[in-house]
């Protein structure tokens, strides 16, 4: 079951750089077919198998002999991994699947944000419906811890958002809204807490590989999604340790 997971994740996967590039172009998901970015060629089926296509063309498009972008296998094979964790943590059951799409739409939100500067609404959408279809499902969260951390995840963020537009985008404040449906009341807070952490410790290694810490400008998408990851899976040991720090 593990392998069989494992290689979900990778058919998945595949599927989520189609979401990837064609949802910031408003694009149609279905229609048409896979092609190469470069020659427009329509592919065939042997040329999407997730990682071996790429790594059998050596990189390389089949018709134009142009590169293709690592960012595909990447996505492959790291949504892969995030399905095979949630079957090892949680077994066959409805909470792995909801922890594997947890996953999926998170490295979703991760690469759009990172490329496109862009946390787009249609994505925020199907996260939020998908957390309200597992906390129907699992009853976890309760709803009343749901409510509170959407509106105090996504308030935080659209508070700073107003005082400071610069630094902080409505589309993150949507995100987190999302967050607190996922993970509840105080889990929200904990994992706002580490995607800043982790966004400030980032911006100071590449300001100071670049010599230029001030004017810094990170996309906050990628950190507010490993942050909640990380409290999803990992939330009673962090919080122990995240009220110790605060109090």
């Amino acid at each position: 079951m593990s392998v069989l997971t494992l290689l979900l994740g990778l058919i998945i996967g595949s599927f989520l750089n189609v979401v990837i590039y064609r949802l910031p172009r408003d694009q149609s998901l279905l229609w048409p077919g896979s092609s190469c970015p470069h020659c427009e060629q329509p592919l065939k089926w042997w040329h999407l198998v997730p990682v071996f296509s790429f790594l059998w063309q050596r990189g390389k498009c089949a018709y134009c002999g142009q590169p293709i972008s690592w960012q595909y296998p990447m996505v492959e094979v790291i949504n892969g991994l995030l399905w095979w964790q949630a079957y090892n943590f949680y077994g066959l059951s409805s909470q792995a699947l909801f922890s594997a799409l947890l996953g999926s739409w998170l490295l979703v939100h991760t690469v759009i944000d990172w490329q496109q500067r862009l946390l787009l609404n249609k994505v925020n959408l199907a996260g939020a419906v998908l957390a309200v279809a597992h906390i129907f499902l699992n009853g976890e969260p309760s709803w009343t811890s749901a409510l509170i951390g959407a509106f105090l995840g996504g308030g935080v963020l659209f508070l700073i958002a107003f005082l400071y537009p610069a630094g902080m985008g409505l589309g993150d404040g949507k995100m987190a809204l999302v967050m607190g449906l996922w993970l509840g009341w105080p889990q929200v807070f904990l994992a706002l807490f580490l995607a800043s952490l982790l966004g400030a410790t980032a911006g100071i290694i590449l300001g100071l590989k670049k010599g230029q810490i001030r004017g810094m400008s990170l996309p906050f998408g990628p950190f507010l999604a490993m942050g909640t990851y990380v409290v999803w899976y990992w939330s009673d040991r962090l919080l122990n340790w995240y009220w110790q720090v605060m109090l």
